[in-house]
């Protein structure tokens, strides 16, 4: 579906892919008061919705010990740039809302 650049406090920044696995788990994690759905992202993009997005995708492959709460302390998300990318290379960016190139 999506993917992200994970950049963690003093490690290696990786790419995630996000999978509709990932997706139910976040829209399941807002609440009557705070809805979450995939279709409302595009219009009110928030980065804490990104971060939480992420870190579905990476507790769910083992990839983080960190609950949602330290994780939104530790790491960036990086959406500026496409997965390959490198860092000194000019990028078209990168839109969390659209499928992964």
């Amino acid at each position: 579906m999506f993917t992200l650049r994970v950049v963690p406090d003093g490690e290696e920044p990786f790419d995630i892919e996000t999978t509709s696995r990932d997706i139910v788990a976040w829209e399941a994690g807002g609440s009557r008061q705070n809805p979450r759905s995939i279709g409302a992202l595009g219009d009110n993009l928030r980065m804490t919705d990104i971060t939480d997005l992420a870190w579905y995708a990476a507790d769910r492959r083992g990839l983080t010990d960190l609950d949602i709460r330290e994780w939104r302390k530790a790491v960036d998300i990086d959406i500026t740039s496409k997965p390959g990318d490198d860092e000194d290379e000019e990028d078209g960016g990168l839109d969390p809302t659209q499928p992964a190139p």
